[in-house]
């Protein structure tokens, strides 16, 4: 078990001081901590990783402690100090050191990214670290609970902007001091040095929001930088709380690993996250941005201002975000239906994720550093969030919000757990939270509800859902929140027991009504005909809820897939862009996994009858003033009008190409269809196209595009540009996730990444992408590769990754499963059709 160095130190203030080499390609951290002993002690704990310690010097007042030694526990990235006498307990000591180090490309700790503009090499230095990097930069106690006031200050080059979490205070040659900031865990702390052009604007309160970037990209941040400071002022509103900083930095970096960090004050995105370029930038990558800002800065308030008191919480961080950036979003856009898109993306994606037992409770006991990156998941992310919007639709919006507030209130400037924020939600409603809350968060996984018609009444039956129906299901009631479309089933109703019996006389029943409960419902044949011809006057959430329930219980065995393709067929009519992604994925699991390419075409009748009335409406080219909707819907219709060879999709892909006026909502398709038959020809085309890009968007779409050529030369020449200096460290990930979806590049880019396994721990085992390199192996379908992950990872170090592993190993075997049960059924079903 990793120590808690709180237990034993306690860090009240740091004064942090980092020279910069000239070239940033090194740093000094002069680290003086002043703390409070919290036991009798003469041995002193504190983390640091991968640090030369030049200076260490121990006072207590204003007497020196002699240093007998210090040490280092690499295995928990400790630096061990004995003194020769001790501390008496609640004694003030103070720790000075001075530590040096390389600057490393690891995106975590103190990193570079690197660029260039007008033919000039750059470099920007920025920090990452969440979860447990800050060790990486300076000698600390880096723990959420250990928080502390900080005074940072910075010496470098003189002709650099030098951006922390507090205004600068001074500046004096080349050093650059800021204001002491609030107390706060040192994972929040941050810094970026950088050639940065800037935009600003103040929120109605008078608070300055700033966006940063290179120069060429500066205007582009405009939209982020709207949204940043609408969504300031949406959150004091909501939150009762004003957002505490004097400013609020939006960061541009080049290289990131993730999307976004909330460092308070000073957030740092990847430029996807952050740069709208409106001739050249899609809607659904506008809505990312705006999803991401609000994320970000829900952040502020719900994990700096209160943060978690341990990483096994870490959910209410990240689940609390996420919810929060919808309601924003939404807020700000109500035209984009965006709790449709929460829906359609994030539940669904968190329920099927959730369906594995190998998943994990939201609260997770967290002993190892390294197990941290493996729950930066979708249990965290998405389920918490899922969870958070059924709870605040089960106990009303007000008394929610009124909770909240109290929260944030209460616990101010500390840590919390998840029991805090139960009980200040139980203190605004009669409901008791946290044994309603109790079996989402602390058990694994969720209930399929049955509902049959017997008579007068309704039979309800749940147990828990697993995709894999051969594994072992847990012996567990939930208390289910029907949210029935029926009046005296809405509210309060909970369902908790494994089976019941309702009164109920009408045909037309809808369980789940606005898809708010996390669970899946399974209705009788005879409900879901009857649900299937009531589709068209449904509201939007539960059209889309509807299908997406279907098809999971399709996968896991609890209905034949050809009841999901009749259920299908009800969906020509549709309208919303919501809807029609969650046909387009429908479509893609039955042909990539039941038909295979040599089958796929049997699809091509349904898919017809499906988009003909969508693809006629909408065209090729986006009408002037026309809807978001419709920009949105038309690249699912397109796309599979292309892939079918529908009507004259094909060849409108070709005149578009060859126009050079291809809309950036549809530049992923084109792309994609032209690389599909593409030649080596067409390759350097692209290649080239790739090279020379600077939007890191379009850059993006260049390099999906290279790996869907199918080419066995062309497919080498993208496996060996993943490590070239061309493939950006941050990106390879989407390099390696693109090969693997083109089945044609599986095995070659199966064989790379057996043989080069030590290259991908180097760069990524620290940090959070390490554990997609595993995800994307999901991409297999067959059996038989299961004996051959299980080889190859038998004799690999796994620490960080274990649960991933077993993962991908179980969602191999509902696909494969899925298929022997279900494709011939299937492929009968569209022959007659």
């Amino acid at each position: 078990m990793t120590k808690r160095l709180t237990q034993h130190l306690k860090p009240n203030h740091y004064a942090v001081h980092f020279i910069l080499a000239d070239d940033l390609a090194s740093f000094e951290s002069h680290s003086t901590i002043d703390a409070t002993a919290q036991k009798e002690t003469d041995v002193l704990e504190l983390h640091a990783k991968d640090l030369d310690i030049t200076t260490l010097t121990v006072t207590a007042g204003k007497t020196t402690i002699e240093v007998q030694e210090h040490s280092f526990n690499t295995a928990e990235d400790l630096l061990v100090i004995k003194l020769k006498q001790p501390l008496a307990k609640d004694s003030a000591v103070t720790i000075k050191t001075i530590a040096t180090a390389t600057v490393t490309p690891t995106m975590h700790g103190i990193y570079p990214a690197h660029y260039e503009e007008d033919g000039q090499k750059k470099t920007i230095l920025s920090t990452q670290f969440e979860s447990h990097h800050a060790r990486e930069a300076f000698v600390c106690v880096d723990e959420p609970a250990a928080k502390a006031t900080f005074d940072v200050s910075i010496t470098g080059p003189s002709d650099l902007t030098y951006l922390s979490n507090m205004p600068v205070d001074s500046t004096d040659g080349s050093r650059t001091v800021f204001a002491t900031s609030p107390v706060m865990s040192t994972y929040l702390l941050a810094f970026a040095v950088g050639d940065f052009a800037k935009l600003s604007k103040t929120t109605k309160r008078g608070v300055e929001v700033n966006t940063y970037s290179m120069p060429r990209t500066i205007d582009h941040t405009q939209f982020a930088l709207d949204v940043a400071a609408d969504c300031l002022d949406f959150f004091e509103e909501y939150f009762g709380v004003e957002y505490p900083l004097p400013k609020s930095d939006l960061v541009a970096i080049p290289e990131f690993a993730a999307g976004a960090m909330e460092n308070w004050g000073l957030v740092t995105y990847r430029e996807t996250a952050i740069i709208n370029d409106p001739a050249n930038t899609a809607l659904s990558n506008k809505q990312y941005i705006a999803e991401v800002v609000c994320h970000e800065l829900a952040h502020q308030w719900f994990g700096n201002l209160v943060t978690m008191q341990w990483w096994d919480d870490l959910w209410l961080n990240e689940g609390f975000a996420s919810w929060a950036a919808a309601l924003a979003v939404d807020a700000l856009f109500p035209n984009w239906d965006v709790w449709a898109f929460f829906v359609a993306e994030d539940s669904s994606y968190a329920l099927s994720e959730d369906a594995l037992t190998n998943s994990h409770p939201i609260r997770v006991p967290v002993e190892n550093p390294k197990d941290i990156s493996e729950i930066f998941d979708a249990i965290s992310y998405r389920k918490g969030a899922s969870i958070i919007r059924m709870l605040n639709q089960y106990i009303g919006a007000a008394n929610f919000q009124a909770g909240i507030s109290k929260y944030l209130k209460e616990f101010a400037y500390g840590n919390a757990t998840t029991d805090d924020l139960w009980n200040c939600l139980s203190t605004e409603t009669d409901i008791d939270v946290a044994e309603f809350m109790k079996p989402w968060t602390e058990v694994m996984g969720f209930p399929a509800v049955s509902v049959t018609k017997s008579n007068a009444n309704i039979v309800l039956a749940q147990e828990h859902f697993l995709l894999n129906s051969t594994r072992p299901k847990q012996n567990v009631t939930w208390p289910v929140p029907l949210l029935s479309n029926d009046s005296y089933k809405t509210g309060t109703a909970v369902f908790n027991s494994t089976s019941t019996q309702l009164p109920y006389n009408d045909n037309f029943l809808k369980i789940n009504s606005g898809h708010s409960g996390f669970y899946r419902t399974n209705y009788s044949p005879k409900l879901q005909e009857t649900l299937s011809q009531q589709i068209d006057r449904l509201p939007l959430v539960d059209r889309l809820g509807i299908l997406d329930d279907a098809a999971e219980l399709a996968v896991a065995g609890i209905k034949p897939t050809t009841e999901v393709l009749e259920l299908l067929k009800n969906y020509a009519n549709e309208d919303k862009s919501q809807v029609w992604s969650v046909i387009g994925s429908t479509i893609h699991s039955v042909r990539s996994t039941l038909l295979g390419e040599e089958n796929e075409h049997l699809l091509k009748g349904l898919v017809e009858q499906l988009i003909e009335q969508k693809y006629n409406e909408l065209g090729w080219e986006e009408a002037k003033g026309e809807s978001e909707n419709d920009q949105l819907v038309r690249p699912v219709v397109l796309a599979l009008a292309t892939r079918f060879d529908l009507f004259d999709a094909r060849k409108q892909v070709e005149s578009i190409y060859n126009s050079d006026t291809t809309a950036p909502n549809l530049r992923g398709l084109i792309y994609g269809h032209k690389a599909k038959y593409g030649d080596k020809d067409l390759y350097k085309i692209f290649w080239n196209n790739y090279l020379q890009e600077d939007l890191q968007e379009q850059k993006n779409r260049w390099a999906r595009a290279l790996t869907e050529f199918r080419e066995p030369e062309l497919i080498h020449q993208t496996i060996d540009a993943i490590q070239s200096e061309h493939v950006r460290l941050q990106d390879t990930i989407s390099w390696a996730a693109g090969l693997m979806r083109n089945t044609k590049a599986q095995q070659a880019f199966w064989e790379w990444y057996k043989q080069n396994w030590v290259w991908i721990e180097s760069n990524y085992s620290a940090g959070h992408i390490y554990s997609y390199f595993v995800a994307i192996l999901g991409f297999f379908k067959d059996q038989s590769r299961i004996e051959e992950i299980k080889d190859f990872f038998a004799d690999k170090n796994t620490d960080g990754i274990g649960r991933s592993i077993e993962q991908v190993i179980e969602k191999i075997e509902y696909k494969s499963a899925w298929k022997k049960r279900d494709s011939e059924a299937v492929k009968n079903w569209l022959t007659k059709q």
